[in-house]
């Protein structure tokens, strides 16, 4: 009984561990996202200081007769639209902060310093590794297996019931505060009872198998939860490299020269400001990627 008792205190912390590894993941989650909005402001803040130079060459041009007026009034009304879904973001970076206020016990008056950022490390990891060490301590897994070990030793004891239960004891026996003698008992408790224990034992080796079935089935459920996100992550460590290395360099440098020609009158204002906006979704898709990634990567440190 003992055994049974020790198991499933054991059960009882692996849940805990495993309701913590989730508050831990939400807080990761609520932070990453934080920090997305927070860099997308900075890049459309970014996007907004080259208009912003791009509506004083138009009005250089304007001066000269180079370029009309309109092309600096679409100028203004793209910022204008940039300030406005600036302000959408910031208002979304205050509700994140707020969530993340409230997962980590901080009061709401305080405020989150710092610039954020997401993190740029590129984890390193062999999935068959993570794999074996989830199966045999995740907290899930752990949950499980104490379960299963509970119900065998719950069918161990229920075989028990069907041997003679002895009993021994001694007792001394006093008489005027002095110790005379003692008292031998001895007690045997016969099962007769066949078919109740019987029952009891049938019941609890279905128990015993149902677990075993449940503790399999969890351990390849586990297995192929962390196989899933190790393969996300592989994925989305990919998308970044071709950002870095081909989208978004092709992107700047597009908007360059569509500015450089736009000085030259080689090209009109729509397409400079196709450029700049092809230029701001490609630095938030990028963002976008590693947020995608570092959720993943915790996803899998979670489930691993």
């Amino acid at each position: 009984k003992e055994r049974t008792a020790g198991k499933e205190a054991l059960s009882a912390r692996a849940a805990v561990a495993a309701g913590e590894l989730e508050v831990a993941a939400m807080v990761k989650g609520a932070y990453y996202e934080y920090a997305f909005i927070d860099e997308s402001i900075r890049v459309t803040k970014g996007i907004k200081e080259l208009l912003s130079d791009a509506s004083r060459i138009a009005g250089t041009m304007y001066s000269t007769g180079q370029a009309s007026q309109q092309d600096v009034i679409k100028l203004t009304v793209e910022q204008s639209m940039l300030t406005s879904e600036l302000i959408t973001l910031e208002a979304r970076r205050d509700s994140v902060a707020a969530s993340i206020k409230s997962l980590v016990n901080m009061a709401q008056e305080e405020a989150l310093t710092g610039q954020a950022e997401l993190p740029r490390r590129r984890a390193s990891f062999d999935a068959r590794s993570l794999m074996d060490a989830a199966m045999a301590s995740a907290p899930g897994i752990t949950v499980l297996k104490a379960e299963s070990e509970a119900d065998e030793l719950g069918a161990e004891l229920a075989e028990k019931n069907y041997y003679p239960d002895f009993m021994v004891g001694v007792a001394p026996i006093q008489r005027d505060g002095r110790f005379e003698s003692y008292d031998l008992m001895f007690q045997v408790n016969l099962p007769i009872w066949r078919g109740k224990y019987e029952s009891l034992s049938n019941g609890a080796k279905a128990r015993a198998r149902a677990a075993r079935s449940t503790l399999e089935a969890g351990r390849n459920k586990k297995a192929l939860e962390v196989k899933g996100a190790a393969i996300e992550v592989e994925a989305a460590e990919k998308q970044i490299e071709l950002f870095e290395t081909s989208i978004v360099p092709q992107s700047e440098l597009s908007y360059e020269s569509a500015l450089k020609n736009y000085r030259s009158g080689s090209v009109g204002l729509i397409a400079l400001l196709d450029t700049g906006r092809a230029l701001k979704q490609t630095r938030t898709e990028f963002l976008k990627a590693v947020y995608e990634y570092n959720l993943r990567l915790a996803n899998l440190e979670r489930t691993s």
